[in-house]
């Protein structure tokens, strides 16, 4: 759900008496655990513009009385997490455009899964409704859903379903989540033509009796002629033939796959975005002619040969970290790249990413040359934690903002040495006046302060 830049409220028992003023607040995000706050509530005056309201772990008696307090012909958004909702009866749903109904409580993972039922009949009454969320929810009864024919957006990530027969009227839909949704069949996904995203996340078949996973069918995406967006991640999947026709794909997800065969991704030429972490891949070959690939992460793809990727003129993002990586001489052909990740690489011949205008670099639990590293002008960010070669227990993160006017940063060097042990790697290297620098030691943060009042921000944390 979008925040909106309206006048906002996120409750506490400190500040809730402030509401009792804010008659014009549009937008409130009420924090509640285990109903504690609820005997504050009652400052809650009448609001009449909130059009965003969400609230998290009360019970719908409380909601009801939270939501009575709005003028229910204004609120177009409205997301319950964890309320332990049994039904929606008696919330203002007329007008409603976005509904998000959201069970924790029930979830998986949790060591006592609760069978967690709820009663939607009466959504049918959200005639506007345009995105809805029903998340962890088990034995959901989904035909009043298929009412709602103006949906364009519907999530149902963990709620056990196993047909998309009975929403074969939504007609409309252009996203669709069934993350978690193990075993789902797909055939009736040709009645959604207009989806350009589709998540099936986790939905490998699990067969109990054999305690194996199997890869669900995926032939009946072939029918998606509008599809841009597609996660298939941890879906047990090692043949991906039936995307060879789906040549609108702009971009893909298939993480989490050991032994996927790639070999029909040579024909999905539209690609922008491409992610294949922890897939087992050895060779990147088949991607030569992906030109568009802008965004390309293939971590955790132990001894892979990445020689391929100087085909991938148009790059602006890759990860290659844990890829046992030796040689990055072919990254100084990638002109146009900006972010790079290459943590837990043995490298030692760093010189071709100097010659990139990179904004952003992550090398942690490598062996880099530290003072090229911080010579690279248009990095904003530097992630570097983890090298003992360059620092005695510490590591280091760099995040910098650029402002404009120049000043030497080895005015900070005696400053930053009594924080941590670092060596001389601000010899040199110029910053500017104004100039945000955020320094981290075993990922606590230590200061964040502009170059120009560095001293006196170290001095207030003292």
């Amino acid at each position: 759900m979008k925040r909106p830049t309206q006048p906002t409220w996120t409750g506490d028992e400190y500040d809730i008496k402030m509401t009792e003023q804010c008659n014009k607040m549009m937008s409130c995000h009420v924090l509640c655990f285990d109903n504690q706050l609820f005997g504050q509530y009652n400052y809650i005056k009448s609001i009449e513009f909130m059009k965003n309201l969400d609230i998290y772990r009360l019970e719908l008696k409380h909601c009801r009385y939270i939501i009575q307090k709005f003028k229910s012909d204004t609120l177009r958004e409205l997301l319950l997490d964890s309320c332990d909702l049994k039904s929606i009866d008696e919330l203002p749903l007329e007008n409603l455009e976005v509904l998000e109904l959201i069970d924790y409580n029930s979830f998986k993972f949790f060591a006592i899964e609760k069978d967690s039922k709820l009663n939607i009949n009466c959504i049918t009454q959200c005639k506007q409704l345009k995105q809805l969320r029903l998340q962890n929810y088990k034995n959901i009864d989904l035909a009043p859903v298929s009412k709602l024919i103006t949906l364009t957006k519907l999530d149902l990530e963990n709620c056990y379903v196993k047909s998309l027969d009975v929403l074969a009227p939504l007609i409309n839909l252009e996203e669709l989540i069934l993350s978690g949704n193990q075993g789902i069949n797909l055939k009736a996904i040709n009645y959604f033509q207009q989806l350009n995203t589709l998540q099936l996340e986790s939905c490998a078949i699990y067969d109990k009796e054999m305690e194996i996973y199997d890869s669900i069918n995926l032939s009946p995406l072939k029918t998606l002629k509008q599809l841009q967006n597609l996660n298939l991640s941890s879906c047990n999947i090692l043949h991906i033939k039936a995307l060879k026709s789906i040549t609108t794909l702009k971009h893909l997800v298939i993480n989490h796959n050991p032994g996927i065969d790639i070999t029909p991704l040579q024909f999905l030429i539209q690609l922008e975005k491409l992610e294949m972490e922890d897939c087992k891949i050895k060779d990147l070959s088949i991607l030569k002619q992906l030109v568009k690939l802008k965004e390309l992460n293939v971590n955790n793809n132990y001894n892979l040969n990445i020689t391929a990727i100087q085909h991938l003129k148009k790059l602006t993002d890759l990860n290659i970290s844990m890829c046992n990586v030796r040689d990055i001489t072919v990254l100084s052909t990638l002109t146009n790249l900006e972010n790079l990740s290459m943590d837990t690489n043995p490298v030692f011949y760093y010189s071709p990413i100097f010659q990139l205008k990179l904004k952003r670099l992550e090398c942690s639990n490598s062996t880099p040359d530290l003072d090229k590293y911080i010579s690279l002008r248009k990095v904003y960010y530097i992630s570097l934690c983890g090298n003992s070669q360059n620092f005695t227990r510490h590591d280091l993160v760099i995040a910098k903002k650029l402002k404009k006017t120049n000043a030497p940063i080895s005015q900070l060097k005696k400053l930053i040495q009594q924080r941590a042990s670092f060596k001389s790697m601000f010899n040199t290297t110029k910053v500017k006046v104004g100039q945000i620098l955020s320094f981290q030691m075993n990922n606590q943060i230590v200061f964040t302060a502009k170059v120009a009042t560095l001293l006196g921000a170290l001095n207030e944390m003292n």
